[in-house]
């Protein structure tokens, strides 16, 4: 399985790469959403979304499924790039309206203190 996002639409697609076809669009439920950058658990099949905006949001979504599951808010202005850290149990996301990185913890689903913000 493939996913793209879809900013226009405001969705994110999964398709087969066997057969060429998409097998699911997915959304947040909101109006408005600019997805962005994708990145892949693929032990724990969770697909991590950008939602860039003024306050941007990090997607999650269920691989078996192809379904939303939740978002992770309050990461700041802008986020577009994400990485995973080394065991998966964080991501490092750029935040370009805030001018830093974001650490999220993927076990309590927030954004670190700010003392653990990279800025440049």
């Amino acid at each position: 399985i493939a996913y793209t996002s879809n900013t226009i639409s405001n969705s994110v697609s999964a398709i087969d790469l066997k057969n060429s076809k998409v097998i699911a669009t997915i959304k947040n439920g909101k109006e408005k959403s600019h997805t962005r950058e994708i990145i892949i658990d693929e032990e724990k099949n969770l697909v991590y979304v950008s939602d860039v905006g003024d306050e941007s949001t990090i997607w999650v979504i269920d691989g078996n499924k192809n379904e939303f599951l939740y978002e992770i808010g309050n990461i700041g202005k802008n986020v577009t790039g994400m990485v995973f850290s080394e065991a998966k149990d964080k991501i490092y996301a750029t935040v370009l309206g805030d001018n830093n990185i974001a650490v999220i913890d993927l076990a309590t689903r927030r954004r670190g203190a700010d003392q653990h913000c990279i800025r440049w």
